[in-house]
């Protein structure tokens, strides 16, 4: 039998989204089948890449909500990759944009613009305060939004400060917001086979979720407040400590509060007249708290939960991320799903929470790296054969002239300049590439976080020096311009035959300065470390190469002299 598709199976995703709320939304949508293609800054990338800590040198916060994607790289703010993106945009049912307010419409991408080009396109906008009212113009971040939504005035002790929630729980629930409006959004389209706007205010959507809380206000005129664990309508409805750890009880109604009286072994509390119903229970909580506590305390929490769950009483343990992480019912359930990565090897990720029995989805698709899929992607979508490679179209997707390097298994690249100088990698440059590798602009390029400790640094050369010893031989190559500017790096494979003495292939197995004006091709298995090296910087500085003749080992373009070779280009 056919593997089921997902629901959403043939639906294109545009995601111009970043940081969490949008990128939760469109790995909500990929999960159920749709194609999503994420748009990312070329250099830089979502800005959660660049969030500690990390694996293989990807971000643990970016891999955990980037699933079930496609990532490619354009300049939105070129002309060129601005015509990409319009191109792209007739092609795709859905877009998605966090961009604050205006963002958009200054760009030219507006829902009126956009709508002119694909009629049929949904159009989901995610901000902090909504596009309208005198907020509107306020940037949103979690936190703020926690704070001025109510919710941290809810969480916490009463005798202490407002406490935000564990996780970032109004980025994520303006993600599923915007989720469930994209549905609906394409339900309602198979009507009226046109688009519309889709608006999420994480505001709206955390406002939307005081619920009982806000009705209390607008019932009595009441101001709910922070009660730490204690629910304002129910008692016992909260934590309480056994002999060994904290155990949770839930006891929502009198028919579970006789049975939880029997399973304390205290049945006599069931008809006490402070506590034989659900409002004087409330009204009496500082007096049947502490003594639950009394009761509970004799004995360790893993046993009281199995003596509530045996008479029907909802109950638990307080379990921590770890053990969350590891529990045998979630496994058993396939909400803990291993995926291969290029660089991470595997990545750990949260399943689909979501079970659809006829047309379930999945999380299949590991997390990409940035631009990895950007030449399939406008070759198999706009008929382009490959990136551009000039000088105007190169700022369409990318400001560097190696291409990201992690499309697998090898990808050709063309390395320009007047003096290409390679090393072998070792442990002594391990503080120059700590250095360097703290500048930001070399992060961006190389799409690499930067190192926290020299260790860190080290660990890398040493992986380097690995492959070495297996003659895949790693070097830095430093290139510069006519503008003595040093634009990039990458690691080389060595795979001149010991025969050949060609200068389309590079024999990298000791130091040396080569001088050529044309083009070296060379294969790249990933982007690499940058060395910075003075020598060229002093050559450049006095227009002049080196005075270090060439050995023997050293090749120049055919058909030049020794002369001519140490005359330079």
């Amino acid at each position: 039998m056919a593997k089921a598709k997902g629901p959403l199976a043939g639906v294109r995703v545009l995601d111009l989204t970043r940081v969490l709320a949008g990128p939760f939304c469109a790995m909500m949508l990929g999960d159920m089948g749709a194609e999503v293609i994420k748009v990312e800054e070329p250099g830089k990338g979502d800005d959660t890449r660049s969030w500690p800590p990390f694996v293989g040198g990807e971000s643990t916060y970016f891999m955990s909500v980037n699933r079930s994607k496609k990532s490619i790289t354009l300049n939105l703010k070129a002309k060129e990759g601005q015509e990409i993106f319009r191109k792209l945009v007739k092609k795709c049912d859905v877009l998605l944009e966090n961009f604050r307010p205006g963002t958009m419409d200054k760009l030219g991408f507006g829902y009126r613009a956009l709508a002119r080009l694909n009629p049929r396109l949904v159009y989901c906008s995610v901000s902090g305060f909504g596009e309208s009212g005198p907020e509107a113009h306020r940037a949103g971040y979690d936190l703020v939004i926690q704070a001025e939504s109510g919710v941290m005035d809810l969480t916490g002790f009463a005798d202490g400060p407002p406490v935000k929630v564990g996780n970032s729980i109004g980025d994520l629930v303006a993600g599923m917001s915007a989720a469930h409006g994209v549905v609906l959004a394409l339900l309602a389209r198979t009507r009226s086979r046109r688009g519309q706007k889709v608006e999420i205010s994480m505001l709206d959507v955390m406002a939307a979720l005081l619920t009982y809380q806000a009705g209390i206000y607008f019932g009595t005129g009441a101001r709910p407040a922070r009660r730490g664990n204690a629910h304002p309508s129910i008692v016992p409805y909260e934590v309480f400590r056994a002999s060994d750890a904290f155990v949770v009880l839930g006891v929502a109604n009198n028919s579970l509060w006789n049975k939880c009286c029997t399973a304390l072994g205290h049945p006599e509390l069931a008809t006490d007249p402070r506590f034989d119903a659900e409002a004087k229970r409330v009204q009496n909580r500082d007096t049947l708290v502490p003594l639950l506590n009394e009761i509970l305390g004799t004995r360790p929490a893993a046993d009281w939960v199995k003596q509530f769950e045996g008479a029907g009483i909802p109950a638990g343990l307080i379990k921590s991320v770890a053990e969350v992480c590891e529990s045998e019912h979630l496994k058993a359930r396939g909400m803990i799903v291993s995926l291969p990565h290029p660089r991470a090897k595997r990545v750990t990720v949260m399943g689909v929470p979501i079970r659809l029995h006829a047309t379930p989805g999945a999380a299949t698709i590991p997390p990409p790296v940035i631009g990895q899929h950007t030449e399939t992607v406008l070759r198999s979508l706009l008929g382009l054969a490959k990136p551009p490679s000039s000088d105007s179209a190169r700022k369409a997707s990318s400001d560097a002239l190696i291409v990201p390097a992690t499309l697998a298994p090898l990808a050709p690249v063309t390395l320009e300049g007047r003096y290409l100088t390679l090393e072998p990698v070792a442990e002594r440059h391990a503080r120059d590439l700590f250095d360097v590798m703290q500048d930001e602009g070399v992060c961006r390029y190389l799409a690499w976080p930067p190192p926290q400790a020299l260790d860190e640094t080290l660990a890398l050369i040493r992986q380097a020096e690995d492959l070495m010893a297996r003659r895949e031989s790693i070097v830095f190559a430093q290139i510069w311009k006519a503008t003595g500017r040093a634009i990039g790096s990458t690691r080389l494979l060595d795979v001149r035959p010991n025969d050949r003495r060609g200068r389309d292939r590079l024999d990298v197995s000791r130091p040396r300065l080569l001088a050529h004006s044309g083009q070296y091709r060379v294969e790249v298995p990933l982007p690499a470390l940058l060395l910075r090296d003075p020598r060229l910087r002093a050559c450049r500085a006095q227009d002049r190469r080196p005075q270090r003749p060439l050995s023997r080992g050293d090749h120049a373009p055919p058909g030049r002299s020794a002369r001519a070779r140490s005359a330079g280009t």
